[in-house]
């Protein structure tokens, strides 16, 4: 194998019969709870619960309760409330939580997404000048305004509350807000502390009603997935209950998304989410405004669902065109190149929206720390999005770069960033030299845990019915809690070939009793019809297919 692959750690037999006898759980589903470190009936008990009485409540949150008194009062004397979002998944699914929970008390808030092109993320100077004279008189942000501290001293001074709810990274002086809700916050006493901005709305939005609004519950699966959030307790369990909610089928704008997307909402995963609902969310505000997905999410009306639905299905077709034009470009140019320490690529009036998902497909392709530049000719700047891999703190790299760029801003494995056209040179440089010297961090790549080896002694062991009986217990699947990896060693692979309009996708059979799909690597089908025998890793799932599973 690979080595950055785990083969799966050596399992005490007896302890899995304990567990077995102790829990009534089946025996392959301990061995993989036992070897990612849940080898107590507690920890896996823990681990496992999707009982909605066992959340956080929202009383651990500071400065909760002082929100929720803030905007009774609002509601008592009729002033005018303005919710600040996002333009992503979780920013439009927080905005739509609090809409909702405010238009459950009879009033109609206002909201505002920002534009990823002309507003930026998070707190917008020119925008909160418009916002205070247009009369609001409590601004409520949600998944973002932590970083806000100018813009919300602003707001205060004119005599407009600001209620900051957020789940960034805490700056090291918190904005002079009314109230900042966040779980991080030094004076909270949440044990679990990474909410989503949708999580973190509807801990305020439950605050304010006074009962748990499960009917919420489907948007904060969407944000707490989307964002890449840790799918391990309080989270879990919010995604768990999210996704029965989405079973219901009772918002119209999901509906129809799904409809687009041609997805069964009666089987609706976490897997869905991430990979079908959440970038049609994304596109809206990738390429032009986020606003319509709130719009789409609170809608009462069938046809407007179906519309903006429709809408949206091609704005995310432009998305992937937009993002296949610009990934070809850079192949491209680096088609002689070879494990590079780092990649910094830059092109002209590159579409900027869609940077981040260009930057995380080279990540995949050279296995490096990667930024990618969109060059704007009339000002001479180059902005665009960086992703890191490994254990390599991208931010960190540039850190003492930092002076040198017009912006600036993100996070170990996430950055954003502004230089003048003329210091890309010197950027690409400095990052390079700081990967060179890390090789061991970025190495650290895909250290990712087999949890079971499969051949062809044992493959008919994989049935329907045993791949949906350890779903059926350890779904939600994501962050920090993975679909199970097998390996499946030195198997016959028959029919191996690329499909699709771009040929980028691998599909064939293993042992004629698997079917086998591989994204981007349609490059690979020759090899493979050639080999005799081949290992595979990846993740099992199931087919469903005019009513047949497989």
């Amino acid at each position: 194998m690979q080595e950055h692959w785990q083969k799966p750690p050596t399992i005490d037999s007896q302890l899995i019969t304990n567990l077995a006898a102790q829990l009534g759980l089946p025996e392959s589903v301990l061995a993989i709870l036992v070897g990612r470190g849940y080898d107590t009936a507690d920890k896996i008990t823990e681990f496992l619960a999707t009982d909605l009485a066992s959340l956080t409540t929202p009383d651990h949150f500071y400065d909760l309760d002082k929100a929720v008194a803030r905007i009774e009062s609002a509601i008592e004397n009729d002033e005018k409330i303005t919710v600040y979002g996002d333009y992503d998944a979780d920013g439009v699914t927080s905005t739509s939580i609090m809409v909702e929970a405010l238009a459950t008390l009879g009033i109609e808030a206002t909201y505002y997404i920002p534009s990823r092109f002309t507003d930026g993320y998070g707190p917008n100077m020119d925008r909160y000048h418009e916002i205070v004279a247009d009369g609001t008189q409590l601004l409520i942000t949600v998944d973002n305004g932590i970083s806000g501290a100018a813009e919300v001293e602003y707001a205060q001074s004119q005599g407009v509350d600001v209620i900051v709810t957020d789940h960034h990274d805490l700056p090291a002086e918190l904005p002079a807000a009314f109230a900042v809700v966040h779980p991080r916050h030094p004076q909270s006493d949440c044990q679990f502390s990474y909410f989503s901005g949708a999580g973190v709305a509807f801990y305020l939005a439950w605050g304010l009603l006074g009962e748990l609004p499960v009917e919420l519950l489907d948007l904060v699966a969407i944000g707490t997935v989307a964002d890449v959030m840790p799918l391990v307790a309080d989270n879990r369990i919010l995604v768990a209950n999210g996704l029965q909610q989405m079973q219901a089928g009772e918002r119209l704008g999901l509906v129809a998304l799904a409809k687009q997307a041609k997805l069964d909402l009666n089987h609706v995963t976490a897997h869905d989410i991430g990979f079908k609902l959440a970038p049609r969310l994304n596109s809206l505000g990738r390429v032009n405004s986020g606003r319509p997905a709130v719009e789409l999410l609170t809608t009462f009306d069938d046809e407007t669902a179906t519309k903006i639905a429709t809408d949206t299905e091609k704005t995310n077709q432009q998305r992937q065109q937009l993002v296949q034009e610009v990934v070809d470009k850079v192949a491209a140019e680096l088609a002689t190149v070879t494990a590079p320490p780092a990649l910094v690529v830059a092109g002209e009036n590159w579409a900027e929206g869609v940077l981040g998902i260009v930057a995380s497909r080279l990540v995949d392709q050279y296995h490096c720390p990667t930024i990618v530049l969109s060059i704007n000719p009339a000002t001479q700047q180059a902005k665009g999005s960086g992703r890191s891999i490994g254990e390599f703190d991208l931010f960190a790299a540039l850190d003492d770069f930092r002076e040198q760029m017009i912006n600036f801003g993100g996070h170990a494995g996430a950055i954003g960033l502004t230089v003048a056209t003329d210091k890309v040179s010197e950027l690409r440089d400095h990052l390079v030299a700081k990967a060179a010297q890390q090789q061991e961090q970025i190495q650290a790549t895909g250290q990712q845990q087999i949890d079971a080896v499969f051949t062809a002694q044992n493959i008919t062991k994989l049935t329907p019915d045993s791949v949906q009986a350890v779903s059926e217990i350890l779904e939600p699947y994501g962050e920090s809690n993975p679909e199970p990896t097998v390996a499946l060693k030195n198997l016959q692979w028959q029919q191996w070939q690329a499909i699709g309009q771009t040929k980028q996708t691998l599909k064939g059979t293993l042992n004629n009793i698997i079917s086998g799909i591989a994204f981007r690597q349609g490059g690979l089908a020759a090899q493979l019809q050639a080999a005799s025998q081949v290992t595979a890793i990846g993740q099992l799932g199931l087919n469903r297919w005019q009513g047949k599973t497989t």
